[in-house]
């Protein structure tokens, strides 16, 4: 009888540290889960603003290539001119450095757009990691 009661004190010993060990690790799964959807929540506010700055720098590239193309318009009609009308003056001088000016801008708009671009990109792949770890907890 007493064996018994050894083996029966044994097994309700056991069956305790069981259920707490298994409570702790419960309540680990459920915090790794709330910091993952933190995460969740930080990437998607993240992946807003991205996608905000990349339509500004588009629509700050398009507002850039109407200037440009009436910039080099200008040009192109100035170099039509025959003979003695064409010269090169100061407003020929001015329109050159106006269309360097608008390329320079364009391409340092375009080049913040490709990074933008890698951004929103790897931001959508983390996302998406993320949601699977989310699920899996």
């Amino acid at each position: 009888n007493g064996i018994l009661a050894q083996v029966a004190s044994n097994l309700k010993t056991s069956c305790e540290v069981t259920d707490e060990a298994f409570s702790k690790r419960l309540d680990e799964v459920k915090e790794a889960k709330g910091k993952l959807e933190n995460q969740k929540s930080e990437t998607i506010v993240k992946i807003q603003e991205i996608d905000n700055t990349i339509r500004s720098l588009e629509q700050a590239v398009m507002a850039k290539q109407g200037p440009l193309a009436t910039c080099q318009a200008k040009i192109h009609q100035r170099r039509l001119r025959p003979g003695a009308e064409y010269c090169h003056d100061e407003v020929d001088d001015q329109l050159a450095r106006e269309q360097r000016n608008l390329l320079e801008i364009i391409n340092k708009l375009e080049a913040g757009l490709g990074q933008a671009k890698q951004c929103y990109g790897q931001l959508q792949k983390t996302l998406l990691e993320l949601e699977d770890e989310i699920a899996k907890k």
